[in-house]
This record gives structure tokens, C-alpha cells and sequence, in this order.
């Protein structure tokens, strides 16, 4: 059962057939999602993929989704938003008789999202949203390689893991005066959207840590709880940075 999703005046069409109200369709999508409890053994589950979801017209990726499906027809993974860095947690099931797939994501307000059983297998395929307030609309799902999966696993690890560090350096710089806020700071490339820190700044900035971390002098310092954190996520990042595959060389240009 092939589904090829579209939505229109309060309809859901399929391949250019109406199916049925949007109304309908998505408390159907809801009761679905919520239909199969999932299983407690790891082995039970089944990866089967990441999946990028755009709007329509166009090729910009802000929203991923890695889906796993448990023996059971339970649905799991993990919704990740780039923009705003938003991770969360998704859950549903498979329909098995009519074959569509639908999980929520999120807690609180959850949006809803389905798609059809053999759009999973597929590289390219459609994904209907149901947004909160009454709004749908149909998205491109696309399936991404292993190689970018994995790249954008690391890159959603990263940006945790920053986050995490700027939060404990802002504890930590309520407790330093404008000498030790220059001595500690992160570097500056740290708060830039568009850029990331070099290893050589971030090992700049360990090394001044270390070097009070091991001055007796400064021991009220260097036992608060906030400097051992800030300490050891510094050292996870670079570490992580360490991790990531260099960009490879673009070949020289063509000989005129």
C-alpha cells in the first residue's frame, strides 16, 4: 500500500484521490500513535533510518527525524530541530492493516506526524504534520545516508554539549571578578551561530584552567563544583571536536 500524501482544502488526498477530511485523518493519526506500548528489550527494536523533513519547494534541512520500529509496530527515536537546537523525544506505531505510520513528538502539545509503512523503505516520500491549532500540512520526508546520519548525530552531540558547557561557565562567571572573567572566559567564537571554536583556542583557554588547577593558591577557586564542570565539559568538547572528520581538500581548479 503506497501512500503519496497531499493536502488541500481540509482534505487528505492520496495520489490525487481524497481520502478523507483532514479532521478525520488526524484523530485517526493521534489513535495510531497511541495504539502499541513499546517494548523494553533493546533487540526488540529495529533501526531504520534518518530521515530529513522539508517543507515543500524547499531544500533547506532544519528538521530530522531517526525512526526505529519495535517487533511490536511500536515507532521510537528522536526529533531534532537545528534551528533552536531543540531535541525531542518521538513515539508512535504502525497501522498494520491499513499500513500507515504515525508518531508524536514531544510531551507537552505534541505535533503529529505520519506517513505511509513503504515510505520508510523509500529514499524520497511525503509526510503529513499535524501542527497544533488545526493546521496540516504535507512535508518532503528524504532518507539521509549513514555517513551525513551519523555527521548530524555528531553535530546534535556538539551542540548538546555546548549548551551544556555555556550554561556552567554563566555559573561559574557569578562567582569571578573582571580579572578571572578575561583569565576563563570561552572564546568568543563560542557564542557565534555560524562559527565554531578552533582546537587551538579551546586548548588556550584548558590551559588556563589547568594551570590554577594545579596552584594551591587558588584552591577556593578551583573546588567549586562550577569550575570542575566548566573544566571537565571543556575537555569533552575539544575531545569531541578531536572526533570529527576534517573537511576534505577541494581539488585544485582546472588548468586553463
Amino acid at each position: 500500500m503506497v501512500y503519496n500524501y497531499s493536502v488541500s482544502d481540509g482534505y487528505v488526498y492520496n495520489d490525487g484521490v481524497q481520502v478523507a477530511p483532514v479532521t478525520v485523518y488526524e484523530t485517526q493519526a493521534t489513535q495510531i500513535a497511541d495504539s502499541v506500548p513499546p517494548p523494553d528489550d533493546a533487540s526488540e527494536w529495529m533501526s531504520v533510518g534518518v530521515f530529513a523533513i522539508m517543507p515543500e519547494g524547499t531544500e533547506d534541512v532544519d528538521v530530522t527525524v531517526q525512526l526505529a520500529v519495535g517487533k511490536n509496530g511500536a515507532v521510537a527515536g528522536t526529533y531534532y530541530k537545528k534551528e533552536g537546537n531543540i531535541t525531542l523525544p518521538l513515539k508512535g506505531a504502525v497501522d498494520e492493516k491499513n499500513q500507515r505510520v504515525a508518531w508524536k513528538v514531544g510531551d507537552e502539545d505534541p505535533i503529529t506526524m505520519e506517513t505511509g509503512l513503504d515510505s520508510l523503505t523509500k529514499d524520497q516520500s511525503k509526510v503529513i504534520i499535524y501542527f497544533s491549532g488545526g493546521v496540516s500540512e504535507t512535508w518532503n520526508m528524504q532518507r539521509i545516508d549513514q555517513e551525513t546520519a551519523k555527521l548530524a548525530q555528531q553535530e546534535i552531540h556538539n551542540d548538546s554539549l555546548k549548551s551544556e558547557l555555556a550554561a556552567s561557565y554563566q555559573e561559574l562567571e557569578k562567582n569571578l571578578d573582571d580579572a578571572w572573567k578575561d583569565y576563563l572566559a570561552l572564546p568568543e567564537s563560542f557564542y557565534s551561530n555560524s562559527e565554531i571554536p578552533t582546537k587551538e583556542e579551546l586548548e588556550t583557554v584548558i590551559k588556563h584552567y589547568q594551570q590554577i588547577q594545579t596552584d594551591s593558591k587558588y584552591q577556593v577557586l578551583t573546588s567549586r563544583a562550577e569550575f570542575q564542570k566548566t573544566y571537565q565539559l571543556l575537555q569533552d568538547y575539544l575531545k569531541d571536536l578531536d572526533q570529527q572528520p576534517d573537511l576534505p581538500t577541494p581539488p585544485p581548479p582546472a588548468a586553463s
